[in-house]
């Protein structure tokens, strides 16, 4: 479905122009919902609204059907969009469907461990009241990164990106929580199948190929030991999605991905490597690219995206919408600040 709108304001009044970022004024205006059409079942596969501005500069939202495909998926569309509305003739990747390649075993072939854990585990998911909740922004740019590494060992400091700030998120956030030490506390994060040798998707691929990954552990282990110790947990996790065998990482895949709305936390990393601000229409580089909402109800505490970004000082980096309660974010502002700044000298001895 497409729609095309006009809207009797400048960019310049959403927000600023050159620090732009959710949330944002006016958003069902920008991508018009038709009533009944929200939910999974009988909503759009895909709704394109173009909105033009009266400073000549164009909103383009998009809202996908996920049964279709994932973030990847969406920014592969996308691009062979803008090729075509630039003169090519046909997308530089053609897209290939081929949703069987990711078929599993029903039921799954191969017991797991870690959804046997969360069923086990009672998880802590505070009720939510819009009243209490306040929504704050984090920029963690090459010199956010490299405070976070100085609480590390060397041989660390080659953790990706994600790892590193989903580490940093995770045991921060526990921290902010205040949560009885025997309390298990869980993490959830999405990591892109394609590239992976095990499933030997073929290029072109924009179906739904998130695989899951789950990293666990006590309050009390998580807050009392070091940086490193829940870096490690995260690093163990992923790997283990990435060299499980194919067989069973596609039904590790499938079967986690339903529970993700119930985590204690999910982190989404799927943006941090799809760089929406290249996408070009011939309109030159957008201003802002990533989610107009960026927290999930009912539980807006239990998610959190992370998003590529420059911001106005012109630093590249990524930025964290976190939405918690104002006394776990006022805790949790301390613990972050604690990361980023300057470390206790690492003793050699």
């Amino acid at each position: 479905m497409f729609i095309e709108a006009d809207a009797d304001v400048r960019l310049d009044q959403f927000n600023n122009i050159n620090d732009l970022q959710p949330p944002f004024p006016c958003v069902n205006e920008l991508l018009y919902l038709d009533p009944g059409s929200v939910d999974l079942i009988n909503s759009p596969l895909l709704l394109i609204q173009v909105t033009r501005l009266l400073c000549g500069g164009f909103i383009l939202a998009v809202r996908l059907n996920h049964t279709i495909s994932d973030a990847q998926g969406l920014k592969q569309f996308l691009m062979a969009l803008g090729e075509i509305a630039r003169g090519y003739e046909s997308p530089s990747v053609l897209p290939v469907w081929q949703r069987e390649l990711l078929s599993s075993h029903e039921p799954p072939a191969t017991p797991n461990k870690e959804c046997d854990l969360f069923h086990r585990t009672r998880l802590v998911s505070l009720p939510f009241s819009q009243n209490q909740e306040v929504q704050r922004t984090f920029f963690f740019g090459l010199q956010e990164m490299i405070s976070l590494k100085k609480h590390l060992p060397l041989h660390l400091h080659t953790c990706s990106k994600f790892e590193i700030l989903t580490a940093c998120l995770w045991r921060c956030r526990t921290l902010a929580f205040n949560l009885d030490p025997k309390e298990d506390v869980l993490l959830f994060f999405s990591v892109n199948g394609r590239g992976k040798d095990r499933l030997n998707l073929p290029e072109g691929f924009y179906s739904n190929a998130l695989g899951c990954g789950m990293a666990f552990s006590t309050a009390e282990k998580l807050c009392r030991n070091s940086f490193e110790y829940t870096l490690d947990l995260v690093v163990k996790s992923k790997n283990k999605l990435l060299n499980t065998d194919t067989k069973e990482d596609k039904d590790t895949t499938l079967k986690n991905k339903m529970l993700k709305s119930w985590t204690d936390f999910t982190t989404n990393n799927a943006l941090v490597g799809n760089h929406y601000f290249w996408i070009m229409h011939g309109w030159g580089k957008a201003v802002y690219a990533g989610p107009m909402i960026v927290h999930h109800i009912p539980n807006p505490e239990d998610s959190s995206f992370y998003i590529p970004y420059d911001n106005s000082k012109g630093d590249y980096g990524v930025y964290v919408p976190i939405f918690l309660r104002q006394e776990f974010l006022k805790r949790f502002v301390v613990e972050v600040g604690r990361m980023i700044s300057e470390p206790p000298i690492r003793s050699a001895l």
